[in-house]
């Protein structure tokens, strides 16, 4: 409701183009209300960028003394607003302002403008008759060369990594510039993708200027592995939140290629599966990578399944009757046997149809702890025979048995409860069954015993014990001991013959006499911008280092690193729930 300012009288001031209504009678005639037009036709385009505006104008007639009042409504299909104007600058006049065309679908939208004149504010005493005014107005599209358009700086991008290289976090293809023409206002910008290789796409636009750009960001390769991905982003653009106004959509091709080859005399291809497992080993004679995974494993839960390398597939598990953790196997692939969390067992399977046979029952620890298996070796000449190492639920050592199937030889060695107080972590045998050796150590960079044993048919006697050795877990090749932490001992007299001194934190070995090379995994190569461990290989006989595999995603957390096939290294990244294998003439020129 608003309030007419004016003296009121005065004869009829309705002249050509004007109509009105009539109402009280005052001293100089019949109160009117005079209007410009009765109906009001507006035309836009969607590529307008103000709203249209138009205006009746007002005129009363025979106005009487006192306050006097206009009261007006409308509809809004196509009005924004209308709005009285200033009343002591002649004439007055409603003033309709239209809604932003390109808010609005092509079209015509009518609306109706009704008014009168009232002695109250809140109209409930009209004085004139009720008058309406037609609104029409006509929205058009924009065609041909006028029409709104969007634009991309090219039409494709393309982005190559390595399978290593980003293991953390998402790599970015190329920015693409967006530009407009015809717009009216900042576009509402929405892309879409296809996800083969592509993470997600986001629009950024640039402050009043009509343009922006798309940030792309692709998926993390060791998601993808190796491969060539194609996918396709839409930009979808409209003028208006509501798209009444759509823009035609333009795409862009996206290719990113993971590459997991590196050429040359060392050169080697990666591949990395999420696979959580627990161990792997590698059956030389059917040739089968033999993968064990834990009860708690998001697929194939405590089963020995096969593992193909080239493609990351398992295949034939086998329920195992517990929780596997490690896994020793024979010289010649007779027997497999499976180390259990849960009961306190080793399960020995009959291979290569992975035959259930005799379960072994572990002795009970110091103060009557149960025990599991920390290492199993099989002798090497005797698939029967194992060495087992145990500790309890915490990892503490509990003493070295010998088995011969399921039966645990009299002489065992570093029982706690047994003075003086041994501990063994390790045990691997040498060149026949009837020599051991053992750490009382296997964490890299420390120091502890190295033990030489006689193996009788009574069990272990120790026969040497030098305290203060370097630590870790032994690999017996070329009549020497290679310890997991670098150092090279002569088992006659387990004393250190040699190391491979850079760099200084290898934490697996796997020594490799065909090939001439050891090989380690290692995490000295961890700097402030790399973090990870890299696979490094040496001269057997000179221990001079030959090259290295930088694995920036991985995490030494593993039982042992593995030789397979003819040209291949295998380890289980326990911390990140991945098996990585590596193959080339890196491991065998």
């Amino acid at each position: 409701m608003t309030l007419l300012a004016g003296c009121g009288g005065g004869g009829n001031s309705g002249g050509a183009g004007t109509t009105g209504s009539s109402g009280t009678t005052g001293s100089g005639g019949t109160l009117s209300l005079l209007l410009s037009t009765t109906s009001v036709t507006q035309h836009a385009t969607i590529t307008q960028a103000s709203a249209a505006m138009a205006s009746v104008n007002l005129t009363v007639a025979n106005r009487p003394a006192g306050a006097l009042y206009l009261g007006y409504a409308y509809s809004t299909n196509g009005v924004a607003s209308i709005n009285f104007s200033d009343p002591t600058n002649p004439p007055p006049s409603l003033v309709i302002t239209f809604r932003p065309p390109y808010g609005l679908k092509p079209g015509t939208y009518t609306d109706s403008l009704q008014m009168e004149l009232c002695a109250d504010s809140e109209c409930a005493q009209p004085l004139t008759a009720r008058q309406a005014v037609a609104i029409s107005y006509v929205v058009t599209a924009a065609t041909g060369a006028s029409a709104p358009a969007m634009m991309l700086s090219t039409s494709s991008v393309s982005a190559q990594v390595f399978l290593t290289s980003s293991p953390n976090t998402f790599p970015q293809a190329p920015s693409v510039s967006v530009s407009f023409r015809n717009v009216p206002v900042d576009p509402q910008v929405s892309p879409t993708t296809t996800q083969a290789g592509v993470e997600s796409v986001s629009y950024v636009g640039t402050s009043q200027a009509l343009a922006g750009s798309l940030t792309i960001y692709l998926r993390s390769p060791l998601a993808t592995g190796a491969g060539v991905f194609h996918d396709t982003i839409t930009v979808n653009a409209c003028l208006d939140q509501a798209c009444n106004n759509p823009i035609t959509p333009v795409t862009l091709a996206v290719t990113y290629t993971v590459t997991n080859t590196v050429s040359g005399a060392n050169g080697y291809t990666i591949a990395v599966y999420p696979i959580v497992a627990t161990d792997m080993i590698w059956d030389g004679v059917n040739s089968h990578l033999l993968v064990s995974t834990p009860g708690n494993a998001p697929s194939n839960p405590s089963v020995i399944a096969i593992l193909d390398p080239a493609t990351g597939e398992l295949s034939a598990p086998t329920a195992v009757p517990g929780v596997p953790r490690i896994m020793a196997i024979a010289a010649d692939s007779s027997y497999l046997y499976v180390g259990l969390d849960t009961p306190s067992a080793i399960q020995r399977f009959v291979l290569p149809g992975m035959t259930p046979d005799i379960q072994i029952p572990l002795p009970t620890g110091y103060l009557g702890v149960a025990t599991n298996a920390k290492t199993i070796e099989v002798a090497p000449d005797n698939p029967r025979t194992i060495s087992v190492t145990l500790q309890d639920a915490s990892g503490n050592p509990n003493g070295l048995v010998i088995f011969d199937d399921a039966t645990a030889r009299a002489d065992t060695f570093g029982n706690p409860g047994v003075m003086p107080l041994k501990y063994i972590d390790s045990a691997e045998w040498g060149a026949t069954g009837s020599v051991l050796f053992g750490s009382s150590n296997d964490i890299v960079g420390g120091s502890g015993d190295l033990y030489g044993f006689n193996v009788s048919t009574a069990g272990v006697q120790l026969q040497n014990d030098v305290p203060g050795s370097p630590s870790g877990r032994g690999h017996f090749a070329q009549n020497l001991l290679y310890l997991d932490g670098g150092a090279i001992v002569d088992p006659a007299t387990l004393s250190v013959t040699g190391t491979f001194t850079a760099p200084l934190a290898n934490l697996l070995v796997a020594p490799d006499a065909t090939a001439g090379r050891a090989f380690f995994v290692n995490t000295a190569a961890a700097t402030s911008t790399f973090t990870g461990v890299q696979l490094e290989s040496f001269d057997l006989a000179t221990q001079a280092p030959i090259a290295t595999v930088p694995l920036p995603y991985a995490n030494p957390l593993s039982y042992r690193l593995i030789r397979w096939g003819t040209s291949g290294l295998g380890f289980v990244d326990i911390y990140h729930g991945n098996i990585v294998v590596v193959s080339g003439s890196f491991v065998a020129p």
